[in-house]
């Protein structure tokens, strides 16, 4: 998927959040579902043949579920709106560019950082933890949500610092980038409907 959307690197508590927009529901969860299942089966496969470098969202071993079913377990358990998601998907991307040119830099490589099996999940599970926070007049407590996403609250804790260091604490996100990628991935999405019906 490709939104032509430039990172910048602004300070969250300089500019106040944006509510999310409405979307369409279900539609655009489901998009981003489809997205992030085949964004990591394709890095699934290029991890087979290609280092990636470990982080503390790097676990031991894959776990069962798979990425968009755990992405659908997340939102059947945390009162949120749909929007949330985008801008979940939002912090991925702008997380992923920086572990990327990270490491890169590191190996003197054009190698991409890989999205896989390994890291999916408590990528999207400290995204999803950041944009409720952001975004979201109700909040949930770090052990209720570690319980939901599955992991130990010192170890969710310790995720959401990592990734809002590597992210520059940047949480904002404007109408016109929110409104590009909601509208690539139900693009995205639909395209992948239409192409799987007979």
């Amino acid at each position: 998927m490709s939104t032509d959307v430039e990172m910048t690197a602004e300070d969250a508590e300089s500019s106040p959040p944006l509510p999310p927009p409405r979307v369409e529901y279900p539609d655009v969860i489901t998009s981003v579902a489809l997205f992030l299942s085949n964004k990591v089966k394709a890095h699934d496969i290029k991890f087979q043949t290609t280092r990636n470098p470990k982080t503390n969202f790097t676990s031991s071993y894959p776990p069962q579920i798979t990425i968009d079913n755990y992405l659908f377990h997340l939102i059947r358990n945390v009162r949120t709106s749909p929007g949330i998601v985008v801008y979940a998907l939002i912090y991925i991307e702008r997380i992923i560019g920086v572990l990327e040119r990270k490491y890169q830099r590191q190996t003197r490589t054009s190698v991409p950082f890989l999205m896989t099996s390994y890291n999916a999940h408590r990528l999207v599970l400290t995204a999803f933890l950041l944009a409720h926070k952001y975004c979201e007049d109700y909040r949930y407590d770090t052990s209720r949500m570690a319980k939901i996403g599955g992991i130990l609250p010192k170890e969710l804790l310790k995720l959401e610092k990592e990734f809002l260091k590597f992210i520059k604490f940047s949480l904002y996100v404007s109408e016109d980038e929110f409104i590009k990628y909601h509208n690539a991935v139900l693009v995205y999405g639909r395209e992948l409907v239409s192409l799987s019906r007979p």
